[in-house]
């Protein structure tokens, strides 16, 4: 059940203090796509979610929200049409360099995998428009800047996925507990 696979991105101009936040993920054993879109202006937040089942269009849209690979690891065009949160936007995503795969993530516990994820990042540029409450902002590449991740594999013990614990032993407390992933995204001129 607790295998998925997921995308998020971020655009941020420091300059007019915004942050375009958006991503989804794939549940397959369990029929369901999830996601986020999301803006931080000015250090106010403000997050639309949405869901859906799966199967019935394995697509990568809900709702006003829709993702197109057009280019694999060049181009991305991310669609957020009108929605009463008030955010709405049409991008381009363009990747600035080839991805960086991560290490690997396994944890086991009691002889069971209960993390088994691969993921990988990408910086970039964005281009297009955005709509916070009816104002325009326009994107150019040379003042925004543009990243994304993409994950995939097991990850155990996760809500709402689960209910099965008390079927399985008490998880094993490893002697180095993993607390907190930080990425630190950044690109030169070269």
């Amino acid at each position: 059940y607790s295998f998925d696979e997921g995308y998020m991105w971020g655009a941020v101009n420091p300059k007019l203090g915004l942050y375009l936040l958006t991503g989804f993920r794939i549940t397959p054993n369990v029929d369901v796509m999830g996601g986020h879109a999301g803006i931080n202006r000015g250090g106010v937040i403000r997050t639309l979610r949405f869901s859906r089942r799966w199967r019935q269009q394995m697509d990568t849209c809900a709702g006003p929200y829709r993702v197109q690979f057009t280019r694999p690891m060049k181009e991305i065009l991310l669609s957020l049409d009108a929605n009463p949160s008030g955010m709405e936007w049409d991008l381009r995503w363009l990747g600035a360099s080839p991805a960086h795969l991560s290490s690997h993530h396994l944890a086991i516990s009691h002889g069971r995998r209960t993390t088994d994820q691969s993921r990988y990042n990408q910086v970039g540029y964005v281009e297009g428009w955005a709509k916070i409450d009816g104002e325009r902002f326009d994107l150019d590449a040379k003042d925004w800047l543009a990243i994304r991740d993409h994950s995939w594999g097991v990850y155990e013990g996760r809500p709402p996925l689960g209910g099965h614990n008390k079927w399985l032993p008490p998880l094993e407390v490893p002697a180095v507990r993993r607390a907190l992933r930080f990425s630190f995204f950044f690109m030169t001129d070269n």
